[in-house]
């Protein structure tokens, strides 16, 4: 008797644990198709398998469900809900939710300022190395928020965020290396840091090395690298590149002269509301250079500068008497 009791005792956990592993591979299953779903931009669909799985207390699912309400994917935009679902997840030590939770609150995006809470979380995502909180944490040291101003705690932190490849961390050291903020003043590394950034992609960081290229600082001067850094921060949409780039066309410095180049970035650089791109577009239909001279035209734009709060040593709106055309 005792035999057949212990097999059926046996036989009724085994049935349990069955019971379980199917339960959970049905909330998994559901969660997968959620993030298929999501994945695909098809947030209407998503969003009713991401609500089921995340009411269970599926981490990831009220992850994807907070971002759905925080940026109005699918479902109607509410920063609370979203701080809801993210904090669910944040609370289940998801990283991702605990860094965006410290934006939320950083920001008083929906909710109060609070430095304090932004750090609490930020510091929760960083001890899982989260590069974004990381970087974040470095730059309410590099700011004096919530912490006192402190730039060696800042490059600190911006080398933590580095080492987990974070583009505008590399940057902000290149720039503390250069200057000499937190850290010994050090070129080589400056550049070293602001290559890096400027690899991929980061705008800023392409300028500078374009005009570190251009002025021999911290590397040899060099024309052909400070034009090449200086268009592919340009066409990555830095204004003041583009009117670098829009004035080297206009005189043909260090690149052939061209005119039609030249109005193409200035204005690309006015798009970005650049007072000094619209000073020069002015002067350009004033000389008629790429474009029919037209004081018309050469007075908006001087206007546009003006109103922008660009200073002009000539004062050419007195001196061409702009104002009678």
């Amino acid at each position: 008797m005792t035999r057949y009791l212990s097999c059926f005792i046996l036989i009724l956990l085994a049935n349990l644990t069955d019971i379980k592993a199917d339960t959970k591979t049905a909330t998994e299953q559901d969660f997968e198709i959620g993030l298929e779903f999501y994945s695909e931009k098809e947030f209407e669909k998503a969003a009713p398998w991401l609500t089921d799985v995340a009411e269970k207390g599926h981490s990831k699912a009220q992850f994807y469900l907070g971002m759905m309400n925080l940026f109005g994917q699918g479902l109607e935009k509410n920063k609370m809900k979203a701080l809801h679902w993210l904090t669910l997840a944040a609370e289940q030590n998801h990283s991702d939710a605990q860094h965006l939770v410290g934006i939320m609150h950083y920001k008083g995006d929906g909710i109060t300022k609070d430095y304090e809470k932004a750090k609490y979380w930020f510091n929760k995502s960083a001890n899982q190395h989260n590069s974004k909180a990381l970087y974040m944490l470095a730059t309410m040291h590099d700011r004096g928020q919530g912490f006192p101003n402190d730039k060696k705690q800042a490059a600190h932190w911006y080398k933590r965020a580095v080492k987990r490849g974070h583009t505008d961390a590399n940057y902000q050291l290149g720039l503390m290396y250069f200057n000499g903020e937190g850290l010994e003043q050090n070129y080589s590394l400056s550049i070293k840091h602001f290559k890096r950034a400027a690899l991929a992609k980061h705008k800023q960081a392409q300028y500078f090395l374009a005009l570190a290229y251009d002025t021999g600082d911290g590397v040899p001067r060099n024309a052909i690298n400070s034009t090449y850094w200086l268009q592919q921060s340009a066409q990555n949409g830095f204004s003041l590149a583009q009117y670098d780039l829009g004035i080297m066309y206009r005189m043909g410095d260090s690149i052939n002269k061209d005119p039609a180049m030249a109005m193409y970035w200035l204005l690309e650089a006015n798009a970005q509301d650049l007072a000094k791109a619209q000073f020069a577009i002015g002067t350009m239909y004033i000389e008629g250079i790429g474009v029919i001279r037209d004081m018309q035209h050469a007075k908006y734009w001087i206007k546009k500068a003006y109103d922008n709060n660009y200073k002009d040593p000539e004062n050419i709106w007195e001196k061409l008497e702009l104002s009678k055309y």
